[in-house]
């Protein structure tokens, strides 16, 4: 359990690294479009060579449900979108405002158990780390 902790901690330190590579291409191309496709492709590029290495194949997802397409959707939206925040509010801002929203939703899909996931109840813990985070929103808007 230890080094999946350890592994969400280097994914969210990527984060605003990945932002700041992807908002320094568009500035540099002129365009946050290309700059979301290069970050896309990329990472398609490498997880593809890791799947194939680990013996992954089309026939792998075949028996998987047609859903699971929306996560590449989903996902070139986030970096297009998140690389025109930050040209606009930097990273910092970018980071605490990307980070409340994904927590929010997830408390959302966490109660309700959506996709299958197992449920875990909204409780005051739960509301406790929301309402912080809403807090620190409005605190660095302050600015």
């Amino acid at each position: 359990m230890f080094l999946i902790w350890i592994l969400a901690v280097v994914a969210g330190a990527l984060m605003p690294l990945q932002l700041l590579v992807n908002s320094t291409l568009a500035h540099a191309s002129g365009s946050s479009l290309f700059a979301a496709m290069v970050s896309m492709t990329g990472g398609t590029l490498i997880l593809f060579l890791t799947g194939r290495a680990r013996g992954f194949s089309v026939a792998t997802i075949r028996s998987a449900p047609p859903g699971i397409w929306l996560g590449g959707f989903w996902g070139s939206i986030y970096i297009l979108t998140s690389i025109i925040v930050t040209q606009n509010l930097g990273t910092a801002w970018t980071v605490v405002l990307l980070i409340t929203t994904q927590t929010v939703l997830s408390l959302l899909i966490d109660h309700f158990g959506a996709f299958g996931l197992p449920r875990k109840p909204f409780d005051l813990r739960r509301a406790v780390a929301a309402v912080l985070l809403i807090a620190a929103v409005y605190l660095k808007g302050l600015q």
